[in-house]
């Protein structure tokens, strides 16, 4: 299918999902650290595919890439600027232990913020994230061209924020693929042919070779409000595996 662009919810498509759709046990754990940003029918990326995907979003990190602290807790979908999730028939969980997001470890390091600061940021992005989730059930769409403290102070919106790019087709480009953590998960490159032209794409490996299939690009802003909690700029880049079970995401910073 061709790539697709969303604005609002579709019946393929639905942002915010309850976390007691999204995860399959420790569900408070799982919500403490990841912030579910929609839900997607697989039977609309691909004919051969059935049940429900879930596009899952880190709080971590700020100030560096989501498990740079955390090398003992790392797996084959946990590592540098990566995180993957089995998924478990329409749910997931998270493949690693928690203690691979920093604030699990519970330990101050050099090469992150304080924990003390990582603690408000928490609290800042779950906030955030809060806002955007009522601002859209109220509205069916998202504006954060405005960063409201409270919903209330949305003014109407004159554009309508992109929830999910690139949906169905191929990866976008950009410094996700070559930023030095190519060991961490494999990247093949490849050339082909994209409406009419060529296209340079990067697609990451399984851990036996096979590459995964792109699922779609969402703007962290958009669902979580960085911009109003502190942090970085970022797109995640969403890859699903039908054979291993595993939805796998990057990020993609500006």
């Amino acid at each position: 299918m061709d790539d697709e662009t969303l604005y609002t919810g579709t019946s393929y498509f639905k942002p915010f999902p309850n976390i007691e759709d999204v995860f399959a046990e420790d569900i408070e754990e799982h919500a403490k650290y990841l912030l579910p940003l929609a839900s997607i029918d697989l039977a609309h990326l691909s004919s051969d595919w059935r049940g429900w995907i879930h596009l899952i979003a880190p709080v971590e990190p700020w100030n560096n890439c989501v498990g740079v602290t955390t090398e003992e807790f790392h797996t084959d979908w946990c590592k540098p600027n990566w995180v993957g999730y089995h998924v478990l028939g329409d749910k997931c969980v998270l493949a690693s232990d928690f203690r691979f997001f920093h604030l699990a470890r519970g330990i101050d390091d050099d090469r992150y913020q304080p924990m003390a600061e990582l603690r408000q940021f928490y609290k800042n992005v779950h906030r955030g994230y809060q806002i955007s989730k009522q601002y859209y059930e109220q509205n069916g769409y998202l504006n954060c061209h405005r960063f409201p403290s409270e919903v209330s102070e949305y003014h109407s919106p004159s554009e309508r924020d992109v929830l999910i790019a690139g949906l169905g087709g191929i990866p976008f480009g950009g410094n996700w693929s070559c930023m030095g953590l190519k060991e961490a998960i494999p990247v093949r490159d490849d050339v082909i042919i994209h409406n009419g032209e060529e296209e340079l794409i990067s697609i990451p490996q399984t851990p036996d070779g096979r590459d995964y299939h792109f699922v779609g690009g969402i703007d962290a802003f958009t669902f979580s409000q960085w911009r109003l909690c502190g942090g970085a700029g970022t797109w995640t880049l969403f890859f699903y595996d039908p054979v291993d079970q595993i939805v796998l995401s990057t990020f993609d910073w500006s």
